[in-house]
Parts: C-alpha cells; structure tokens; sequence
C-alpha cells in the first residue's frame, strides 16, 4: 500500500487545539481514564442512498505507526500547546486501545458508527481527530 504522508507527518496532523486540550486533561490526572470515541458520517450527498465502508487498512497501519518525533513534540512545546509533562508521554506514546470497525465493503447510512475506539482519554482524543482526517471524503 502506497503512503499518502509519512507516518510522522500523520502523527501530528491534527488541530493544535486537540493537543492543547488533551495536555490539560492529561496534566489534570485524566489521561488515562479510559474513554469511546465513535467515527460516523453524519450525513451523505443528496444523489447518494448509501454509502460503503472503506480504508480500514489505512486506519489499521495509522494506529500501529502511530507516535511523535522528537521534532514534532518540540515543535508542539514551543507554541505553547502541550505542557512538559504530556510532552514526555508523547515522545513514548504507542496506541494502547481497541479497535472495533464496520468490515470493508459493509453498506452504511448516515449516524452508524464506522469506527469504534476505546483507549486512554490522552490518546483517544488526538486519534480521533488524526482519524477523521483519514476517513473523510470530500463532498462532490
């Protein structure tokens, strides 16, 4: 399977905000509260009646590739996103939760769950929103 992005460039390719957000959860002694994130399309192009489970493959590699460089967590550190503390978890950091997922080819609608993460609230939040990125479609 070809790479669209390296997987570092993936790693960080989330809204600062998350991180931001995530860091104080995470410094405040939440972070490991383990939490579920569920991915769905909320709605779907008038022309279309369904829609077709697909990337799982991507979505499988992303986890199993996922961390941050030392570039990436200083790069956070110095725009004053996360604190010193969750930069430390995430020069370690390995996803350690579940995946649950619809099979490819599964016919869905609109509001399903596609995706299903259960992990330590420090990780789920940044992967849920590295993850829609992955399986969004742009409307045509």
């Amino acid at each position: 399977m070809k790479r669209l992005m390296q997987d570092e460039e993936l790693s960080l390719y989330s809204l600062e905000l998350f991180f931001a957000t995530t860091s104080v959860l995470y410094d405040k002694g939440m972070g490991n509260a383990v939490t579920t994130f569920d991915l769905m399309v909320r709605d779907q192009p008038p022309h279309r009646n369904f829609m077709i489970a697909g990337g799982l493959e991507a979505v499988i590699q992303f986890l199993k590739n996922w961390k941050f460089s030392k570039d990436q967590v200083d790069f956070l550190l110095e725009k004053k996103r996360i604190s010193k503390n969750y930069a430390d978890y995430l020069r370690n950091v390995r996803f350690a939760g579940d995946v649950y997922a619809m099979p490819e080819g599964t016919a869905h609608f609109p509001g399903e769950t596609m995706i299903r993460i259960t992990a330590p609230l420090a990780q789920a939040n940044i992967i849920t929103d590295q993850l829609m990125g992955l399986v969004t479609v742009p409307r045509h």
